[in-house]
């Protein structure tokens, strides 16, 4: 009698991320993802084509996670600079604790037509999280509705954040500078 498999996609998925944040983009692989989940490399064929499409769904998933954080959070706060702590926040457990892939290496492992296609989600990803920084500046009275000044704080965000002794605190002073 065949084994019945129940949530094989969320054990699949599971999997992928606990070992994003083991190992080595380069030494993850269907066969070891199988593995671990107990199951063929045939049956996780049968829900992805590769452990790039893998990692593409999570890092999509996890990037639209993000933005729905940062939106419910913001929600319950009028203060700009509690709504920023909270995006560099969230960006950082993003990137420290859910996300280690090293992006870059990541999407050069796609042939040119995908690298194309997957830079566009990360370019759209980075725009909606400046979106986010307008919107909790928006409001301000002193603020120039500078969309330029928005991407610069996420860039910041993105390059600090991996600084585990680099605190929200230490960037206000600089973040000040840049709105007002």
């Amino acid at each position: 009698m065949p084994k019945i498999l129940e949530n094989v996609k969320e054990d699949i998925l599971k999997v992928s991320r606990d070992m994003i944040l083991e190992e080595d983009y380069s030494n993850i692989s269907i066969r070891k993802i199988a593995q671990r989940c107990g199951i063929s490399a045939g049956t996780v064929y049968n829900y992805f084509n590769s452990k790039q499409e893998i990692i593409e769904y999570i890092t999509k998933s996890e990037w639209d996670l993000l933005i729905r954080r940062i939106e419910y959070s913001n929600k319950n706060t009028e203060d700009y600079i509690k709504k920023l702590d909270i995006i560099f926040t969230e960006i950082r457990n993003f990137i420290n604790k859910v996300h280690n892939v090293q992006y870059n290496d990541f999407l050069n492992t796609f042939e040119t037509e995908r690298f194309f296609e997957m830079k566009k989600h990360k370019d759209d990803f980075h725009e909606q999280l400046s979106n986010k920084v307008y919107e909790a500046l928006e409001k301000e009275s002193f603020f120039n509705n500078d969309k330029l000044v928005c991407n610069i704080i996420i860039k910041m965000f993105f390059s600090y954040s991996t600084y585990l002794h680099i605190e929200f605190e230490d960037l206000k002073p600089y973040i000040e500078k840049l709105i007002h």
